[in-house]
């Protein structure tokens, strides 16, 4: 990574700074209400696509894997049921760089009424706002406001944060960016 690029990506890299700093906390505030572990993969779906800024950080990170990680990665781009980025033991080969969607689920996510689908509601906190987790997690108690984090808000940030990487330059910040592309251009 250039210096430039560096400079260019602090913006994002202080936002995922900061939505990993919550989501430890948020792990912490949850006790045994979240399930996730290394190897839980059940919410790593094919056909993730990222914006310019996140598979700009996700491509350094395919870069810097070694020859022979990347080559049984690209193997995968044919028949992966789950996320090509997984590894044979269902863990993340760029785990480090995921993008933000991948650091945040499991958790307690909240959105405003009506911007997720029904069927992925689990139910509405006080404040009548949505709220949808990994259905494995928060089996017997609801998770806490500590626990639950503004979904909402950390897209409208990483949408903001996208607009100035893309405009810096000079691509199209409403471009999505499959992970199968990245892998298949390395």
């Amino acid at each position: 990574m250039s210096a430039h690029e560096d400079a260019s990506l602090s913006e994002y890299l202080a936002l995922r700074d900061k939505v990993d700093a919550f989501c430890a906390a948020a792990t912490k505030a949850s006790g045994d209400g979240l399930r996730c572990a290394p190897g839980c993969d059940g919410c790593c779906v094919p056909g993730l696509t990222l914006s310019p800024v996140e598979a700009r950080v996700v491509e350094f990170a395919l870069e810097a894997l070694p020859e022979g990680r990347r080559g049984a990665l690209r193997e995968r781009l044919e028949d992966a049921e789950g996320c090509v980025l997984l590894d044979a033991e269902g863990r993340c080969s760029v785990y480090q760089a995921r993008p933000l969607v991948c650091r945040t689920q499991g958790l307690a996510l909240v959105y405003p009424h009506g911007v997720i689908p029904a069927q992925a509601i689990v139910h509405r906190d006080a404040q009548g706002r949505d709220v949808s987790h990994c259905p494995l997690n928060f089996e017997h108690q609801k998770p806490g406001p500590g626990a639950t984090l503004d979904a909402d808000r950390v897209d409208r940030l990483l949408a903001l944060v996208n607009l100035r990487f893309a405009q810096d330059r000079g691509v199209d910040p409403g471009q999505r960016v499959a992970i199968t592309t990245l892998l298949a251009a390395d």
